[in-house]
């Protein structure tokens, strides 16, 4: 009896073994497939209770009994034992119809979790549907409940400082007909509507409209010259299509989604830029846009504090790429940048440049504004832009190459291109009383400002002053590449530089030329005091010096 015991309890022991054996191969492989801490919890709920009984078996069999344990050694180490045999052979059975109950086990949970969450996304897809219905009737979106009109669906978003949440019932009160929340304690009002994330639901609302719309989308990134990029493949494509752009630069993961959300049934085109200062970022905006077309304009140093490293830089911006892959699309890439061309070399893709590519072109003017040739089969078209700089060729070439694979006449690119006149603080050139200004304020990196210095020092013009703000969010190499800008600044041997901003605190005194500000207003009050007249001035830095408000003392 007592043998008998103890070969089944330690049957049943090694059974239980086998159950933990196959628990802990099967456990990455169902969190990997289906994730999520609720599915992990259904899938031990579920073996817990398949395991209870065997538990209890082998509890009410072998009772911790040592001599069980003994005989049950002692049978298995007899050579001539069929149990040596018979029983190894048990054991490896049980081991391998374990291994299958767990795996059967886990398909059967991970069913049942997909049921239970697929009743989950049918009810946010019912609420999804219905906001989507009063947006087509002409219920208009807005983020700010400061704008909100009857009618309207506000989105209570949250950020640093403010949790819209809190304005829910003011916006119920101005006549919103949808008030989208995330936090139970505002769900005061009919009118609410309670989600897990109201930032995720705007994302979610504008990828159902874009799927919806089904039209053609062009997205743009790049470390410089996005905008500049999106502003021109605008103009030309408005040439042919109902063209709608991102605004300004609603390029981050609120204003692509609103972007989405300002085409409708009449909008045959849509131009999204995509903007990123984190790992990842373009990615996460590319699940939202699905763009059918992609350019990237350049990948450069930039937002380093965020970006860790300029490997990161790349393989951030390359997710737009690997994006448009995915549904067979067409790139437009720069033939002229090896990085580009090196990974685009698998995809399907139209180049632009100096020479051999889809479309041609070369620059023949750049003071002050630039001029390019573009090379079509009926010889040179001569495209005179209000743009400054040599450095916006590569973005006029980008837009001349959308518009000739759409099939836009040539001379429509031309004047599309020659119309469009820069704002937004981006290379707009203002004359005074007193002094003409390339003003290029919005922003600033490694780069931009070495193109920027770099063209402004080839122009022919006398009495040249530079306005240099110094460059944010650069992390471990701010230094080195505020010290590269001056350096450059000194071979091109410009006679009045000043400096603005701490970053240059240290370097300034060690050259001559330099004038050196701690902080944008103290640079004012000495243009109060002195006076600067008949001067060519280039103002350029990032956008936290706000070097714009330097322009009325010029």
């Amino acid at each position: 009896r007592e043998s008998f015991k103890s070969r089944l309890g330690f049957l049943l022991v090694s059974a239980g073994c086998a159950i933990g054996i196959g628990n802990v191969w099967r456990f990455p492989y169902v969190v990997g497939e289906n994730g999520g801490g609720i599915f992990v919890l259904f899938y031990l709920l579920f073996l817990v209770a398949m395991g209870l009984p065997v538990l209890t078996m082998e509890l009410a069999v072998g009772r911790g009994s040592r001599k069980s344990a003994v005989l049950a050694y002692k049978e298995l180490e007899k050579p001539k034992s069929k149990w040596h045999i018979h029983g190894w052979f048990a054991i490896l059975g049980c081991y391998v119809l374990m291994m299958y109950y767990t795996t059967v086990s886990g398909w059967m949970v991970s069913y049942f979790y997909k049921f239970v969450t697929l009743i989950g996304y049918y009810e946010k897809m019912k609420e999804l549907e219905s906001i989507y219905n009063s947006f087509l009737a002409g219920c208009r979106i807005t983020t700010d409940s400061r704008e909100v009109k009857d009618g309207d669906i506000f989105i209570a978003l949250k950020g640093e400082n403010h949790n819209g949440n809190t304005f829910a019932e003011k916006a119920v009160a101005q006549g919103a007909k949808h008030v989208v929340i995330d936090e139970a304690a505002y769900n005061t009002a009919p009118q609410c509507v309670l989600v897990p994330d109201t930032l995720q639901f705007l994302q979610q609302l504008a990828n159902y409209h874009r799927r919806k719309l089904n039209i053609p989308i062009l997205g743009i990134t790049g470390t410089n010259g996005k905008t500049t990029t999106k502003e021109l493949c605008h103009a030309v494509l408005s040439k042919k299509y109902n063209t709608v752009a991102t605004k300004g630069n609603l390029n981050n993961h609120i204003g692509v989604p609103l972007t989405l959300l300002s085409m409708d049934s009449s909008t045959e085109f849509g131009i999204v830029e995509m903007g990123a200062n984190h790992p990842g970022e373009i990615k996460e905006l590319c699940k939202i846009v699905e763009p059918d077309y992609g350019i990237i304009t350049n990948i450069g140093y930039a937002h380093l504090e965020g970006f860790g490293s300029y490997e990161n830089i790349i393989q951030t911006k390359r997710a737009l790429y690997e994006s448009v892959k995915e549904k067979s699309g067409i790139l437009f890439v720069n033939g002229e940048d090896k990085l580009l061309c090196q990974l685009s070399e698998d995809q399907k893709r139209y180049t632009y440049g100096i020479d051999g590519h889809f479309t041609n072109g070369e620059v023949v003017q750049t003071t002050p504004y630039l001029v390019y040739a573009l090379k079509t089969q009926h010889g040179q078209l001569y495209i005179r832009t209000k743009l400054i700089g040599g450095y916006n060729f590569d973005n006029a070439m980008a837009a001349t190459t959308v518009g000739t694979y759409f099939n836009i006449d040539p001379l429509q690119i031309q004047a599309a291109i020659e119309a469009y006149t820069p704002s937004n603080l981006r290379s707009q050139l203002l004359k005074t009383k007193r002094n003409t200004i390339i003003l290029d304020a919005y922003n600033a990196n490694p780069s931009s400002m070495q193109v920027a210095i770099s063209n402004f020092g080839e122009m022919r013009v006398d009495n040249k002053l530079l306005i240099i703000g110094e460059m944010r969010e650069l992390g471990a190499i701010s230094e080195e590449s505020h010290k590269n800008i001056v350096e450059l600044m000194k071979k091109n041997n410009f006679p009045r530089v000043f400096l603005v901003g701490a970053s240059f605190e240290s370097i300034a005194n060690n050259y001559t030329f330099t004038h050196y500000f701690p902080d944008t207003d103290t640079l004012i009050e000495y243009l109060k005091a002195n006076e600067i007249l008949h001067a060519f001035i280039l103002i350029k830095g990032s956008r936290g010096n706000k070097l714009e408000r330097i322009t009325e003392y010029l």
